[in-house]
């Protein structure tokens, strides 16, 4: 069922389904689409008000996906003003003329020095290369800190490992002992990296999604529902 609830900033179109549920439960999706499943005796109007009564979270959520499709979408051409991401923050790209190639932060700006301004794949490799120097610090960082919680379980340390993947934010070889983080993770919330970590340290006890491993994963991170649906929020960036 298809409905629409009128707000301020947007109005909130709304698919509402239900279900053999105990309560209101709402859902985001990062292709924009807003899901409600309800129990079956409550009215479409109550739905419609509880819908309004999150509007200000739903608005907040839109926002941020709208942006995330913007940032996905375009094509970096790796000149001053474009957009990148980092552990969450959004940076904005200064490109300076330098004779050394560098990058670094400054405040809320992601700095690129660099012999050749005009050279677009010779700017990206030096980019591509900064990221991947955080990334082999950060996860690896982020890594022994919850390796820490698991020494307990008999876990030894593994090798860490990342690249790009299209659906997935990381996997775990339990076998031969590897976490494979993806690269992406590296722009989103430094918490959003240690639950997915924290996710994948849990599979070399429990290499399946039952109960057990749900158990252990909620001994370990009690809030880590609330960090896997802000990692939801950007999944769009996958």
């Amino acid at each position: 069922m298809e409905r629409v609830v009128v707000t301020k900033k947007r109005d909130i179109k709304y698919t509402l389904t239900y279900k053999s549920v105990k309560n209101i439960n709402l859902r985001i999706k990062p292709d924009g689409s807003v899901l409600v499943s309800a129990p079956h005796y409550i009215d479409a109007e109550r739905i419609d008000e509880f819908v309004k009564s999150k509007s200000d979270f739903i608005n907040s959520a839109l926002d941020k996906f709208e942006k995330a499709k913007v940032h996905k979408s375009a094509l970096k051409q790796y000149v001053s003003g474009e957009i990148f991401y980092f552990l969450g923050n959004s940076l904005e790209l200064k490109v300076i003329e330098s004779d050394e190639n560098k990058v670094y932060i400054d405040q809320k700006s992601l700095c690129l020095l660099t012999k050749n301004i005009l050279d677009l794949k010779y700017k990206e490799k030096i980019i591509n290369k900064w990221y991947k120097e955080q990334m082999i610090k950060i996860y690896d960082e982020i890594a022994r800190e919850v390796h820490n919680k698991f020494i307990k379980f008999g876990v030894g340390f593994p090798t860490i490992k990342f690249r790009k993947m299209k659906t997935r934010w990381g996997s775990c070889q339990y076998i031969n002992k590897i976490i494979t983080l993806n690269s992406v993770l590296i722009q989103t919330p430094k918490d959003c990296i240690e639950y997915v970590m924290i996710h994948e340290f849990c599979h070399f006890i429990h290499p399946n999604h039952s109960k057990e491993f749900y158990n252990l994963l909620q001994t370990v991170l009690p809030n880590w529902r609330e960090e896997k649906i802000l990692l939801e929020k950007y999944k769009i960036i996958l």
